[in-house]
């Protein structure tokens, strides 16, 4: 009789290819997060334009549909299904006229079988490479620091440290720490809660950010409380984290909806949000909600010179507002279908600190449009990803620094 059994040639063989794939991965992950990262720095248009950004984007998702299509021992069948998905994804692409939906998904995909806590440690070292390397730039003149005030505070002189804006740059800092936490199950030392605080002050010196400093110094709390929060979350279900965020989601529509100047109590939330209200409210009732997409025309506080003078201010900042206006209700849902798996897959899992960064995320979502930017935060890269910690040596928790 033959044998069919594979040969030690043949494992060896298929090993080396699995870690391969593996390492083309992780670096069209870091093409990828540097080229999305350097869309919110003052690089551009300084030192090169957004079409080589693009350029880029366009290169690391060619070498993540290798590893998918060529590199990955996947069934005929399961290929057949991703290309398909892939392109229905661009042609919602093409009518929204944004296609970082597109690309994000096929990172996203491609991280199957992916160890999850490795994708942290590369989202953290590119992106502290990269915050430091732009702060200094900004420091010694390479790029501009563009300034900017507060209305109705004319003492106020905010700093973007190379970033678009001051904002920009404070919601930067905030992730980074958060997928930090993460990265370290909020399994902290002292040192690194004072270390956080320090930098919190400094960034709230610097940039005048109250919404990121205020989220930093809640994440710091959740981190602190976590041994306890993690035993509330033993008791609660997938489907109510679930219903927390459609809840909070909604939420966060129907006042932006409802939102009215004769209305005090929505006045006063507005101008504790920097107006964010008052342009979501124009975003969902003048451009509407479409069901594929559509492109509408944003002007931000990111331009430099005479060109930041001659335009009227309006830019959405709720991402959850950009999703449903911008990307289109098939978009929305879709998300809305992660969310749940990606719920349950951490609830049975017992992966609590996942489950944190997920309602964290959520909860910046509210005033920020980094919520589908993997270059903030990679919560999607986890819907296929490899939790088996053993891979790493880290049996019984992540080791505290």
């Amino acid at each position: 009789m033959v044998n069919f059994q594979p040969n030690n040639d043949t494992l060896y063989r298929s090993r080396r290819l699995k870690e391969w794939s593996k390492k083309f991965y992780f670096f069209a992950l870091v093409l990828f997060l540097s080229a999305l990262f350097f869309k919110s720095t003052l690089f551009i248009p300084e030192w090169f334009s957004y079409s080589i950004v693009y350029k880029v984007i366009q290169f690391a998702t060619v070498l993540v549909l290798f590893r998918i299509f060529v590199l990955e021992q996947s069934t005929i069948y399961v290929k057949g299904l991703i290309f398909a998905f892939a392109g229905a994804l661009f042609a919602l692409g093409y009518a929204s006229k944004n296609y970082d939906i597109f690309y994000y998904s096929l990172f996203i995909i491609g991280a199957n079988n992916i160890n999850y806590q490795k994708i942290l440690k590369v989202f953290l070292q590119t992106n502290g490479v990269l915050i430091l390397m732009t702060i200094l730039a900004a420091g010694f003149r390479v790029i501009p620091n563009q300034l900017q005030g507060r209305i109705g505070h004319p003492e106020i002189i905010r700093y973007s440290m190379g970033f678009l804006t001051p904002t920009d740059f404070g919601a930067r800092i905030f992730y980074f720490i958060l997928a930090y936490f993460v990265y370290k199950e909020f399994k902290l030392r002292w040192q690194t809660y004072c270390c956080v605080l320090a930098c919190t002050a400094l960034l709230f010196y610097i940039t005048n950010a109250r919404l990121d400093t205020l989220l930093i110094i809640f994440l710091t709390l959740v981190a602190y409380f976590y041994p306890t929060i993690k035993k509330v979350c033993l008791h609660v279900d997938y489907l109510g984290y679930f219903g927390l965020g459609i809840l909070y989601i909604g939420i966060n529509l129907a006042i932006a909806y409802f939102y009215s100047p004769s209305n005090r109590v929505l006045t006063a939330i507005d101008r504790l949000l920097s107006g964010r209200l008052r342009y979501g409210y124009q975003a969902l009732h003048e451009h509407g909600i479409s069901i594929f997409g559509q492109f509408i025309q944003e002007h931000g506080n990111g331009s430099l010179g005479q060109e930041a003078k001659t335009f009227k201010y309006f830019y959405v900042d709720s991402s959850f507002i950009r999703l449903i206006v911008m990307q289109g209700i098939v978009v929305f849902i879709m998300y809305l279908l992660v969310l749940m798996i990606l719920f349950r897959k951490f609830t049975e899992q017992e992966l609590f600190f996942m489950v944190v960064y997920i309602l964290l995320v959520l909860l910046s979502s509210a005033i920020d449009q980094h919520l589908l930017d993997a270059s903030y935060n990679v919560v999607l890269l986890a819907l296929f990803a490899d939790f088996k910690r053993k891979n790493l040596g880290l049996q019984g928790g992540v080791k505290s620094t």
